[in-house]
């Protein structure tokens, strides 16, 4: 995985974040990511695309709450 372009797609810097496994997932991928300059936190997750096929509806289903 290159953490450096998935950082860059929501405008972080990598050279700027520190990037931590958060949790045990035994279907997703789930990091805590540390911006070090604003200290602000955001939670990446990884969407296990051989469990859930169309993981696009994952977040559809989000945006109808």
């Amino acid at each position: 995985m290159n953490t450096s372009s998935i950082l860059k797609t929501f405008g972080l810097d990598s050279d700027n974040c520190e990037l931590k496994p958060l949790g045990d997932g035994l279907i997703n991928m789930t990091w805590i990511v540390n911006e070090t300059s604003t200290n602000k936190a955001f939670v990446f997750q990884q969407v296990n695309d051989k469990v859930f096929k169309h993981p696009e509806d994952i977040a559809s289903n989000i945006r109808l709450k």
